[in-house]
């Protein structure tokens, strides 16, 4: 079975050991149920996968930037990729270092990148030159260097 982690048992289903019916009557509805257990495991077999290549594997915190399931994942060894200031700050609570940030996103902010240099976060992926201006001259009076990675849009233009 591809996935042990959500599944029907006796015609109910379960998240893990949980019935879902019995989080339900705890916390209402609408809500979201996740299996922390099948968080790390999918963590697990994508780091098996690529291993040969030592790959820095990170979670991208806007798919669910809830704290447990970041603090869970950092203590496992994934990075957080983060496409805002805030995210930034909820990967840091959650134990992240700060070099296994990313920040990445077509929409930084000058106050976003300004926050990042300033957390002194692992690379920012960058869209054009102002941004790359931006970091340097952030970077420079934060007497810090930071890693950047290019993203390029070849014949896409905003």
């Amino acid at each position: 079975m591809l996935n042990d982690s959500i599944r029907y048992q006796q015609g109910e289903l379960y998240c893990d050991q949980v019935p879902v019916r019995t989080m339900i009557e705890q916390v209402g509805t609408p809500t979201y149920v996740y299996s922390l257990k099948r968080a790390c495991a999918n963590l697990a077999r994508i780091r098996s996968a690529f291993s040969r290549l030592s790959p820095h594997i990170h979670y991208s915190a806007k798919a669910n930037r809830n704290h447990d399931l970041l603090r869970t994942l950092v203590q496992a060894g994934a990075g957080i990729d983060c496409v805002s200031a805030g995210e930034i700050h909820h990967a840091l609570r959650a134990g992240c270092p700060p070099e296994g940030i990313v920040l990445a996103g077509v929409g930084k902010t000058t106050d976003e990148l300004r926050y990042a240099v300033e957390q002194r976060i692992g690379w920012i992926n960058i869209e054009n030159v102002d941004e790359c201006r931006q970091i340097e001259q952030y970077a420079h009076s934060a007497g810090c260097t930071i890693q950047i990675a290019l993203r390029l849009n070849p014949g896409v233009s905003a």
